[in-house]
C-alpha cells in the first residue's frame, strides 16, 4: 500500500535527539517516503539529523500545534501518494520503538476508509497521566457520541487518502484538529471513517512528558480547557457549514 508519513515537531532544546538516534535504523528501514514539518525555533541537530533518517522537511513559523498539522497537510498537497499516516513525531518515535507491528493495522484499517482515527488501546491509554485519562475519557465520549461509534480521538495521530486533502486544507479553521478532521471528512466530505486501536501510542514520560504534566491546579485546567475546545470542535465542525450554507 503506498503510504507516506508526514509527522510534526518543535524541538529548539534539540531534546528528542537521543531518541532519534535510538530508533534511527527503523526509520530508516520503513519503506514509506517520509515528511515532516518543523518549526522555525526547531534545533539544527534536529532537523539534520532527521535529513539523515530521510526526512523531507518543511520549516514553518512557530504558531502552535493546530496551525503546524494543516501545514504539514498543505505539504502533501500535489504528492502522489495514495494514503498519508500523520503522528506527532514524539508519539510515532514511542510507537517505532515499541510496536512498529502496529503500522500493519494501520495499512489494514485504511482499506475501504478515506480517513482512518487511530486511537490507542487500554493498555496505551492506560499509561497516561491521570490528568489526561480523566479529561480526554469525557471528550472521547463527547466525541463517539457525535460520531456514532466508541472512539479515542486525542491520540495524536490519523490516516487519511489524498482525496480527503482538499477537504481538510479548506475546512480545518479551528484551534484544535483532532476532532474538527474526522467531522470534516465525515460531515463535509461524506467519505467513509474508520477506527484502529493501538498499544504503540502510549505514553512514555522520558519521551511524551511536557512541562504541564505536573499533578498541579495549572496542568488540570489545562487539560480541562482542551476538553472543552476539542469537545466543542466535534459538536460544530460540518454543522457550522450547513446552518452557514442555510
Amino acid at each position: 500500500m503506498d503510504i507516506a508519513l508526514t509527522c510534526i515537531t518543535h524541538d529548539p532544546s534539540a531534546r528528542l535527539l537521543p531518541f532519534i538516534r535510538e530508533v534511527k535504523d527503523k526509520l530508516l528501514k520503513l519503506r514509506y517516503t517520509k515528511y515532516i514539518t518543523v518549526s522555525d525555533q526547531t534545533s539544527e541537530k534536529i532537523i539534520e539529523e532527521l535529513k539523515m533518517c530521510g526526512f523531507e522537511i518543511n520549516i514553518v513559523p512557530k504558531a502552535g500545534c493546530a496551525a503546524a498539522r494543516r501545514a504539514a497537510v498543505r505539504f502533501m498537497q500535489g504528492r502522489m501518494h495514495k494514503y498519508y499516516h500523520y503522528c506527532d513525531f514524539d508519539r510515532f518515535l514511542t510507537w517505532l520503538h515499541d510496536d512498529i507491528a502496529g503500522l500493519e493495522k494501520v495499512e489494514a484499517g485504511l482499506k475501504g476508509n478515506d480517513y482512518l482515527i487511530i486511537g490507542r488501546t487500554d493498555y496505551a491509554f492506560g499509561t497516561h497521566p491521570a490528568s489526561w485519562r480523566q479529561t480526554e475519557e469525557i471528550t472521547n465520549k463527547i466525541f463517539s457520541l457525535q460520531f456514532g461509534q466508541e472512539v479515542d480521538i486525542t491520540a495524536g495521530s490519523c490516516a487519511f487518502s489524498k482525496e480527503a486533502i482538499p477537504y481538510l486544507v479548506e475546512h480545518s479553521k479551528d484551534s484544535m484538529t483532532d476532532a474538527e478532521w474526522p467531522m470534516i471528512i465525515h460531515r463535509i466530505a461524506k467519505l467513509p471513517v474508520g477506527y484502529v486501536a493501538i498499544d504503540g501510542l502510549k505514553y512514555e514520560e522520558e519521551l511524551n512528558r511536557s512541562k504541564e504534566d505536573e499533578d498541579s491546579v495549572e496542568s488540570w485546567m489545562g487539560r480541562v480547557s482542551l476538553l472543552y475546545v476539542i469537545s466543542e470542535s466535534a459538536m460544530g465542525t460540518g454543522k457550522k457549514s450547513k446552518e452557514g450554507n442555510a
